[in-house]
């Protein structure tokens, strides 16, 4: 008995078109997964994080801003003469940048008159670095620049090497300005000793600011490296009811974003409704430090579609809005600026602090803090204890 293994035309034809799809479909989901790597590592700043982050190779982060529309530039700013290739921007077309010396543009108009009724405001924020005990402003006599620049809000990192004593010296400061602090609570999920830190932490504010107000953030960037939001909704119910009835008067905050991140506000909103924030907050970078200025100044634009998509979110779920906050801010999250040509420019530096704090006023946000007062690339107080451009504009405008 003989058998005939050979195929019809007809079904030759049949195999060799689903060989043919099946090839195809293989492509298409390599280019996606190399065009989504290549979209990741050159679109997103290094995000400044209290405690330093460790990505895993084979982590993503999520994309946001190919999920909001880009505002219009309305400006151009300075040029700067920062070395690098030609980088694509998230929200802008291809950006230019070149290795030689680029001639300075015009300096944008803008308002450099005061606040309306800024002074003394939460907006007028920055936070501690406080890498360790010997943090400039726990060692110098700034207070009287700090109330110069109507710094109205101090944000303070915990940092498993800072002592209890660290963080009373920092609410210290705080109080004898004024002003009034925000804490970055730990979560137990990153740090194991966190719910006995916090505790210890919550009992120092409560001595420190008695029945005044007292601000605390629940984790740092979650999102950061990890956009499920599941282990952070969980993480809040559990813990922040706990902690509320700790807090003297306490105000909680979250969920603190690396940046702005429409569907993660959405989920962790839905999950924490019956232990809803006090305050929403997230953080807001403009540009990887080798960009050119105009791309940095032009990406300010994306704070007020950032601000309409969370308030428009709230609405939706809550049926009201609650307040924002944007606990860091700066041009860029980088590290290292050094030759970036904008940190030491004070043209720029001036331009875009100044439309910066006012788009933060014009879109009505409650507090907003600016990394790092010191000990940072981009500070509001130089090492010789004088105000840099950035911190000569906190002053002028508060």
């Amino acid at each position: 008995m003989s058998f005939d293994f050979h195929l019809s035309p007809s079904k030759k034809r049949i195999y060799s078109r689903v060989a043919i799809a099946l090839i195809v479909l293989s492509l298409l989901v390599v280019v996606g997964s190399v065009w989504s790597y290549l979209y990741y590592a050159t679109n997103r700043p290094e995000a400044v994080s209290p405690t330093p982050v460790t990505l895993i190779n084979n982590e993503t982060l999520p994309s946001i801003s190919t999920q909001l529309p880009t505002v219009p530039p309305t400006v151009t700013a300075v040029a700067t003469t920062a070395a690098a290739t030609t980088t694509t921007a998230a929200t802008t077309t291809a950006v230019p940048t070149t290795t030689a010396a680029a001639t300075p543009a015009a300096v944008p108009t803008v308002n450099s008159g005061p606040i309306a009724g800024a002074g003394g405001s939460l907006l007028f924020g920055t936070n501690f670095t406080l890498n360790d005990s010997s943090d400039q402003v726990l060692n110098n006599p700034v207070g009287p620049l700090l109330k110069q620049m109507h710094v109205g809000i101090m944000r303070i990192p915990m940092r498993a090497s800072l002592t209890q004593a660290t963080y009373l010296q920092a609410a210290q400061l705080i109080k004898s300005i004024g002003a009034a602090p925000l804490v970055i609570l730990e979560t137990p999920e990153k740090v194991p000793s966190a719910i006995s830190d916090d505790t210890q932490i919550i009992a120092t504010m409560n001595q420190t600011f008695g029945s005044g107000i007292v601000y605390y953030e629940y984790g740092n960037e979650p999102n950061l490296g990890n956009g499920d939001p599941t282990w952070y909704v969980a993480s809040w119910n559990k813990n922040v009811p706990a902690f509320r009835k700790l807090a003297s008067n306490g105000r909680f905050v979250g969920p603190s974003l690396y940046t702005y991140a429409g569907p993660y506000l959405s989920i962790f909103l839905t999950g924490v409704k019956q232990n809803l924030p006090d305050m929403v907050s997230w953080h807001e970078y403009t540009c990887a430090a080798a960009w050119t200025a105009d791309v940095c100044m032009q990406r300010l634009d994306n704070w007020a579609v950032h601000d309409a998509d969370a308030r428009r979110i709230m609405s939706g779920i809550l049926g009201t809005t609650l307040p924002i906050m944007i606990t860091e801010w700066n041009y860029t999250a980088e590290h290292s600026v050094a030759g970036d040509g904008k940190h030491d420019n004070p043209s720029f530096m001036t331009a875009w602090t100044t439309k910066a704090l006012q788009s933060l006023a014009a879109n009505n946000i409650y507090a907003a803090m600016q990394y790092s007062c010191t000990d940072a690339q981009i500070p509001l107080i130089d090492p010789s204890n004088k105000l840099t451009t950035q911190g000569s504009v906190f002053q002028q405008l508060g």
